[in-house]
């Protein structure tokens, strides 16, 4: 496989080799209603559950960024603590207006480096044993934007000593046609994945786990979509 894993144990998340996580979410038109909610309870869930894994930490355990776009990005969180992350922030609503892909895409590679720019800082920093950095892309719909191809080319080339960025392309119930997009944005084909969109705050919330306890991107897209 050509994607970077992140095995439990062997790249650990700890306060010198934190996990750089971002969350890119679809708010746009089509998200209203039952996505949106749920896209709003499983990011919650998700950044509590970061927050309670890194209680007793001595720094962060955890870099994180989160967005959600439609006609423009809205960042809710950039290069931040779980715990500073401002909880009334994570609010998905659909009235985002339509699908700009290519400008969320590099919004997601200005918050990997500037998350690996925070982490540069951290006395006693290992970039070379610190996991990979994540990227977990949500759309429900066709792009409406430009072509995505040069931030997705510079998002996949980040420069990481003991690896490359990971990047999760996720479709909410995408049509055939438009889902092929997502696998060109992953960072490997076999790390997109489109699923019912019942299943988007249970996904979202598996993937905080998944990240939590340093299992591959691939544990977390082989229980959902297809």
């Amino acid at each position: 496989m050509a994607f970077d894993d992140l095995r439990s144990g062997t790249k650990k998340a700890t306060s010198t080799t934190p996990q750089v996580t971002v969350i890119v979410i679809d708010d746009s038109g089509s998200m209203q209603g039952d996505p949106a909610r749920q896209a709003s309870e499983g990011a919650q869930q998700l950044v509590m559950e970061m927050q309670a894994n890194n209680l007793g930490a001595r720094g962060s355990r955890f870099i994180l960024s989160i967005a959600k776009f439609g006609d423009a990005v809205a960042p809710i969180c950039v290069a931040a603590k779980p715990d500073a992350v401002d909880m009334t922030g994570l609010n998905f609503t659909g009235d985002s207006g339509t699908t700009e892909m290519a400008e969320a895409l590099t919004w997601a590679a200005d918050a990997v480096e500037q998350s690996l720019a925070v982490c540069r800082r951290i006395p006693g920093y290992s970039e070379g044993d610190s996991p990979s950095p994540i990227v977990v892309f949500f759309s429900d719909g066709a792009n409406t934007g430009p072509d995505v191809t040069p931030a997705v080319k510079r998002l996949h080339t980040i420069p990481f000593q003991s690896g490359r960025v990971n990047v999760v392309a996720v479709g909410i119930g995408m049509a055939p046609t438009d889902f092929q997009i997502m696998k060109t944005i992953a960072s490997d084909p076999d790390l997109a994945r489109n699923i019912d969109p019942a299943e988007l705050q249970q996904f979202i919330a598996f993937a905080g786990a998944t990240i939590i306890k340093g299992e591959t991107p691939k544990v977390m897209v082989d229980q959902f979509g297809v």
